[in-house]
């Protein structure tokens, strides 16, 4: 059975929100490994300061084991443009 639980402010699993995030970049041959590609520049902002106001995620489980994740976070807080991954 699946369930959903969502992160509550403060509480954080970045590591599994990074791994969903890196399996989430399609990139079909050659694929950089995770901390190679996850900290190029352009990428880094994403999850670069996780945790701050405004950053939701939830993660879905099954059998107590995380099968995936949805983050949302304001990356741009003037714009107020949200980042959906």
């Amino acid at each position: 059975m699946i369930h959903v639980k969502s992160l509550e402010q403060g509480e954080h699993d970045l590591d599994f929100l990074t791994d969903m995030m890196y399996e989430a970049i399609h990139i079909p041959e050659n694929k950089p490994p995770k901390e190679e590609l996850l900290n190029l520049p352009h990428i880094k902002k994403y999850s670069e300061g996780w945790g701050r106001k405004g950053d939701r995620a939830i993660i879905a489980f099954e059998d107590n084991f995380p099968v995936g994740s949805c983050m949302v976070s304001p990356i741009c807080r003037k714009s107020k443009r949200l980042w959906i991954c």
